[in-house]
């Protein structure tokens, strides 16, 4: 884990998901 980014790596790959669904939503 990074200090500069410690929860920045993983949300990476959440956003994706996050965001198809955000978009299929609409």
């Amino acid at each position: 884990l990074n200090p500069d980014h410690p929860d920045r790596d993983i949300p990476m790959r959440d956003v994706e998901w996050v965001a198809r669904i955000v978009w299929a939503s609409q």
